[in-house]
Protein backbone atom coordinates (compact mmCIF):
# COMPACT_ATOMS: atom_id res chain seq x y z
CA UNK A 1 0.00 0.00 0.00
CA UNK A 2 3.02 2.29 0.25
CA UNK A 3 4.69 3.98 3.21
CA UNK A 4 2.82 5.04 6.33
CA UNK A 5 1.57 8.63 6.17
CA UNK A 6 -0.89 9.19 9.03
CA UNK A 7 -3.88 7.73 10.88
CA UNK A 8 -7.28 8.91 11.91
CA UNK A 9 -9.35 7.48 14.77
CA UNK A 10 -12.79 6.41 13.54
CA UNK A 11 -14.77 5.37 16.59
CA UNK A 12 -15.77 2.43 18.69
CA UNK A 13 -17.02 -0.24 16.29
CA UNK A 14 -18.22 -2.94 18.65
CA UNK A 15 -19.27 -6.07 16.79
CA UNK A 16 -19.61 -9.80 17.47
CA UNK A 17 -19.79 -9.12 21.20
CA UNK A 18 -16.27 -7.65 21.07
CA UNK A 19 -14.99 -4.23 22.05
CA UNK A 20 -13.39 -2.82 18.90
CA UNK A 21 -11.98 0.60 18.04
CA UNK A 22 -11.30 1.54 14.45
CA UNK A 23 -8.38 3.55 13.11
CA UNK A 24 -8.05 4.51 9.46
CA UNK A 25 -4.40 4.14 8.41
CA UNK A 26 -3.23 6.12 5.37
CA UNK A 27 -0.34 5.04 3.19
CA UNK A 28 1.26 7.04 0.39
CA UNK A 29 2.55 5.45 -2.79
CA UNK A 30 3.80 8.05 -5.25
CA UNK A 31 1.05 10.67 -5.53
CA UNK A 32 -1.68 8.24 -4.42
CA UNK A 33 -3.05 7.57 -0.96
CA UNK A 34 -4.27 4.14 0.07
CA UNK A 35 -6.03 3.27 3.30
CA UNK A 36 -6.75 0.34 5.55
CA UNK A 37 -8.79 0.10 8.69
CA UNK A 38 -6.95 -1.10 11.77
CA UNK A 39 -9.29 -2.86 14.19
CA UNK A 40 -8.01 -2.67 17.76
CA UNK A 41 -9.25 -5.12 20.40
CA UNK A 42 -8.09 -5.71 23.97
CA UNK A 43 -6.46 -9.04 24.74
CA UNK A 44 -7.10 -11.06 27.91
CA UNK A 45 -4.82 -8.70 29.86
CA UNK A 46 -6.56 -5.56 28.60
CA UNK A 47 -3.74 -4.60 26.21
CA UNK A 48 -5.12 -3.17 22.95
CA UNK A 49 -3.75 -4.84 19.83
CA UNK A 50 -4.39 -4.76 16.09
CA UNK A 51 -6.36 -7.71 14.74
CA UNK A 52 -3.89 -8.64 11.99
CA UNK A 53 -6.26 -10.73 9.86
CA UNK A 54 -8.82 -7.90 9.76
CA UNK A 55 -6.12 -5.29 8.97
CA UNK A 56 -4.58 -7.47 6.25
CA UNK A 57 -8.06 -8.44 4.96
CA UNK A 58 -6.92 -12.05 4.77
CA UNK A 59 -8.94 -14.47 2.69
CA UNK A 60 -8.45 -18.25 2.55
CA UNK A 61 -7.63 -19.32 -0.08
CA UNK A 62 -6.32 -16.17 -1.80
CA UNK A 63 -8.41 -14.07 -4.18
CA UNK A 64 -6.30 -15.46 -7.02
CA UNK A 65 -7.04 -19.05 -5.97
CA UNK A 66 -10.74 -18.28 -5.72
CA UNK A 67 -11.24 -16.15 -8.83
CA UNK A 68 -8.57 -17.32 -11.26
CA UNK A 69 -8.09 -20.95 -10.28
CA UNK A 70 -11.70 -21.67 -9.29
CA UNK A 71 -11.37 -22.78 -5.64
CA UNK A 72 -14.68 -24.29 -4.52
CA UNK A 73 -14.94 -22.61 -1.13
CA UNK A 74 -13.39 -19.64 0.69
CA UNK A 75 -13.50 -17.45 3.79
CA UNK A 76 -13.60 -13.84 2.60
CA UNK A 77 -13.65 -10.37 4.13
CA UNK A 78 -15.95 -8.28 1.95
CA UNK A 79 -18.17 -5.24 1.78
CA UNK A 80 -21.79 -6.24 1.12
CA UNK A 81 -24.75 -4.39 -0.31
CA UNK A 82 -28.19 -5.62 -1.28
CA UNK A 83 -28.38 -6.52 -4.96
CA UNK A 84 -30.91 -7.92 -7.41
CA UNK A 85 -28.98 -10.19 -9.77
CA UNK A 86 -30.92 -13.45 -9.89
CA UNK A 87 -29.64 -15.92 -12.45
CA UNK A 88 -28.77 -19.60 -12.91
CA UNK A 89 -29.31 -21.71 -9.80
CA UNK A 90 -30.13 -18.48 -7.91
CA UNK A 91 -32.82 -17.27 -10.33
CA UNK A 92 -35.79 -17.55 -7.94
CA UNK A 93 -35.92 -14.36 -5.85
CA UNK A 94 -38.54 -16.00 -3.60
CA UNK A 95 -35.92 -18.52 -2.46
CA UNK A 96 -32.75 -16.41 -2.46
CA UNK A 97 -31.55 -13.05 -1.15
CA UNK A 98 -28.79 -11.49 -3.28
CA UNK A 99 -25.85 -9.34 -2.17
CA UNK A 100 -23.11 -7.67 -4.18
CA UNK A 101 -19.74 -8.43 -2.60
CA UNK A 102 -16.50 -6.54 -3.12
CA UNK A 103 -13.05 -6.10 -1.63
CA UNK A 104 -10.42 -3.39 -1.98
CA UNK A 105 -8.06 -6.24 -2.87
CA UNK A 106 -9.75 -7.20 -6.13
CA UNK A 107 -11.62 -5.42 -8.91
CA UNK A 108 -14.07 -8.32 -9.13
CA UNK A 109 -17.65 -7.75 -8.02
CA UNK A 110 -19.19 -10.98 -6.79
CA UNK A 111 -22.76 -12.01 -6.13
CA UNK A 112 -23.51 -13.81 -2.89
CA UNK A 113 -26.78 -15.60 -2.15
CA UNK A 114 -28.47 -16.79 1.05
CA UNK A 115 -31.63 -18.83 1.28
CA UNK A 116 -34.57 -16.69 2.37
CA UNK A 117 -35.14 -17.20 6.11
CA UNK A 118 -31.79 -18.95 6.69
CA UNK A 119 -29.53 -17.97 9.62
CA UNK A 120 -27.22 -16.34 7.07
CA UNK A 121 -30.02 -14.21 5.57
CA UNK A 122 -31.30 -13.25 9.03
CA UNK A 123 -27.81 -12.30 10.24
CA UNK A 124 -27.11 -10.10 7.22
CA UNK A 125 -30.56 -8.54 7.40
CA UNK A 126 -29.90 -7.63 11.05
CA UNK A 127 -26.54 -6.08 10.11
CA UNK A 128 -28.13 -3.94 7.38
CA UNK A 129 -31.03 -2.93 9.65
CA UNK A 130 -28.74 -0.43 11.40
CA UNK A 131 -29.14 1.92 8.43
CA UNK A 132 -25.87 1.19 6.61
CA UNK A 133 -26.45 0.28 2.97
CA UNK A 134 -22.93 -1.14 2.69
CA UNK A 135 -21.60 -3.33 5.49
CA UNK A 136 -18.43 -5.28 6.14
CA UNK A 137 -18.66 -8.99 6.88
CA UNK A 138 -16.53 -12.09 7.08
CA UNK A 139 -18.23 -14.90 5.18
CA UNK A 140 -17.71 -18.47 4.14
CA UNK A 141 -18.80 -18.84 0.51
CA UNK A 142 -18.92 -21.75 -1.92
CA UNK A 143 -19.44 -22.38 -5.60
CA UNK A 144 -22.69 -23.97 -6.74
CA UNK A 145 -23.01 -26.18 -9.83
CA UNK A 146 -24.44 -24.21 -12.73
CA UNK A 147 -23.58 -20.78 -11.29
CA UNK A 148 -21.45 -18.23 -13.11
CA UNK A 149 -17.81 -17.91 -11.96
CA UNK A 150 -18.65 -14.88 -9.79
CA UNK A 151 -21.77 -16.29 -8.11
CA UNK A 152 -21.45 -17.91 -4.67
CA UNK A 153 -23.70 -19.25 -1.99
CA UNK A 154 -23.09 -17.65 1.41
CA UNK A 155 -22.91 -20.71 3.65
CA UNK A 156 -21.81 -19.02 6.91
CA UNK A 157 -21.72 -15.50 8.32
CA UNK A 158 -18.63 -15.71 10.50
CA UNK A 159 -18.44 -12.07 11.64
CA UNK A 160 -20.50 -8.92 11.38
CA UNK A 161 -17.31 -7.05 10.46
CA UNK A 162 -13.77 -8.19 9.68
CA UNK A 163 -12.81 -9.14 13.26
CA UNK A 164 -13.98 -12.65 14.12
CA UNK A 165 -15.32 -13.51 17.55
CA UNK A 166 -15.13 -16.87 19.28
CA UNK A 167 -18.36 -18.12 17.65
CA UNK A 168 -19.77 -17.49 14.18
CA UNK A 169 -21.99 -14.39 14.13
CA UNK A 170 -24.87 -16.32 12.52
CA UNK A 171 -25.15 -18.60 15.58
CA UNK A 172 -27.30 -15.94 17.22
CA UNK A 173 -29.89 -16.36 14.42
CA UNK A 174 -30.38 -20.14 14.51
Amino acid sequence: DGTFDHCEWLSSMDANGLTIDGVLVYFKKGAEFHQRTAFLTPDEGGVWKIDFDAFARTVKPSWNELLEKGADQAVVRVALAEDSYFNGPFQDDRQWVCYGMGSPDTDAVLSGYCRVGSPQALAIKWMTSKGNKIIRATLEIRRVTGASPRQFEIVRVLAEDWVMGETPFEDGFK
